[in-house]
């Protein structure tokens, strides 16, 4: 089980920060937000479509690295 925990692993971070990522960087082009006071979270809740991705990506993360061990 340790290469597909790995895989897990990899998959769960490429979801994690890649969502996280996105949801910043659709907020910073998007022209109706204003950015003032903006910071990375409200992107995610504007966004609930990247909260769900960083979730899953969590709790594949998680689950790899248990599974890795």
């Amino acid at each position: 089980m340790k290469p597909l925990g790995i895989v897990f692993t990899i998959v769960g971070a490429i979801l994690f920060f890649g969502s996280y990522f996105l949801a910043w960087y659709k907020g910073m082009n998007d022209d109706d937000m204003d950015k003032s006071d903006m910071y990375w979270g409200r992107y995610l809740v504007q966004y609930p479509a990247y909260l769900i991705l960083l979730l899953v990506g969590a709790a594949l993360l998680g689950l790899g690295w248990l599974m890795a061990w």
